[in-house]
């Protein structure tokens, strides 16, 4: 009866009679024609919205956070990304402006890089390595997605400093070295599989599953893409499918492993991971066959041979950077801290002289080498004449020496 009682008007209208209205109309199904009548100031309906549109991803929108998945057919190099290093052969390394971000790009990017700084946030935070935000394979090539470090390579600054800003960055060093020397694995090789398939997906995503080295080299949705303008902050660190640096180990990274493969032209060799020295060694000595263009040793390579074969002395697997040199060393140029150390793409387990040996093999100036002197003991030195060795002879035939 009150629901269908005339309306007053507000005058003459009882009292209590408009709080009774809406009592009752809340607890009963609104009237047919809501919208019209003396019912209206009660069913008012909200303002009309237009009906958002269907979300078409490019690189132009501004979506909501800055970085998402996408489908395979959106550009995995946004449009304002900057190559840092167009003349350089290797991995393309791209600045993105609107994230602030790296993007290291190529077929030669393995996912055992970003394991192997996975693996460093998770064991030894306070040493400085970009945080992986993503990583990924698509149609063969490897994509790292990383945090920007701040700061200026060492390599610029070094010829400025005088002996005692030098010293205090050397120590700093030492101090990062020492730390992730004393991570020791079971394997001889790289991290998290080692292989350029591994996939770690966003955890975000709930339709996204976990891969490890499948042998799938597609990274199906596993894209990103970053738009500028937005202001939200960078992603959120991607959690690894597997504990960092837990295994399996994959292919060993070392230089003596990177040479020419001339017995089997055009065929990418892989070698390891090992489970001894004495397996270690016979990848030695395998990768030393394999560069001979005949795929066999002669006569004048069995004194080397027995050499490597001798270096049975220690079964120790000590994680190693691979490539110390002063471009892979970020500074701050005002307070000469480090702030980052970058390039993991050669990390693993390896032998304990092999950070030593390979960084003096890959640097290029004499001053270096001396620091590198002062940051390893001497029975560590020894063991550079064997690495040297090794290492001529396997150009001697191609003449083409390695990284």
């Amino acid at each position: 009866m009150v629901a269908t009682a005339p309306a007053h008007p507000p005058s003459t209208q009882p009292p209590g009679s408009t709080w009774a209205l809406r009592r009752c109309d809340s607890l009963l199904p609104p009237p047919l024609d809501c919208h019209t009548g003396a019912h209206a100031h009660t069913f008012a309906p909200p303002d009309p919205q237009p009906a958002p549109p269907r979300f078409k991803p490019h690189l132009s929108r501004v979506p909501r956070r800055p970085w998402r998945l996408l489908s395979e057919d959106v550009p995995l190099i946004p449009e304002n990304a900057v190559d840092l290093f167009p003349e350089k052969l290797g991995p393309r390394i791209f600045y993105l402006p609107s994230a602030n971000a790296i993007l290291k790009k190529g077929p030669t990017v393995r996912m055992a890089e970003a394991e192997a700084m996975r693996f460093l946030k998770t064991r030894l935070p306070n040493v400085p390595v970009p945080e992986i935000y993503q990583s990924f394979m698509k149609d063969d090539l490897g994509f790292i997605l990383m945090e920007k470090i701040e700061g200026r390579p060492l390599s610029e600054l070094w010829d400025r400093l005088d002996a005692e800003k030098r010293v205090s960055i050397v120590e700093q060093l030492r101090g990062f070295i020492e730390q992730w020397r004393e991570l020791k694995g079971s394997w001889y090789g790289s991290l998290g599989g080692g292989s350029s398939v591994a996939n770690y997906g966003d955890q975000s995503n709930p339709h996204h599953h976990h891969r490890g080295s499948t042998g799938s080299s597609s990274a199906g949705s596993d894209a990103y893409s970053p738009h500028p303008g937005d202001a939200s902050p960078p992603p959120q660190p991607q959690a690894p499918a597997i504990e960092p640096g837990s295994g399996p180990g994959g292919p060993c990274e070392d230089i003596v492993f990177k040479h020419l493969c001339l017995a089997s032209p055009g065929e990418q060799k892989t070698y390891g991971p090992f489970s001894s020295r004495a397996e270690y060694n016979e990848g030695v000595v395998e990768a030393l066959r394999n560069s001979r263009t005949t795929g066999e040793l002669s006569d004048a390579d069995e004194p080397l041979v027995a050499r490597i074969r001798a270096e049975d002395e220690s079964d120790e697997k000590v994680f190693t950077h691979g490539d110390l040199q002063p471009v892979n060393i970020m500074v701050d140029p005002k307070t000469l801290r480090i702030t980052g150390i970058l390039d993991w793409e050669t990390a693993g387990y390896s032998p304990p002289e092999r950070e030593y040996c390979e960084g003096r093999s890959r640097g290029r100036e004499e001053v270096w080498r001396r620091e590198l002197d002062s940051l390893f003991d001497d029975p560590i030195k020894e063991k550079y004449k064997l690495w040297r060795d090794i290492d001529w002879a396997l150009v001697a035939h191609s003449r083409v020496w390695s990284k």
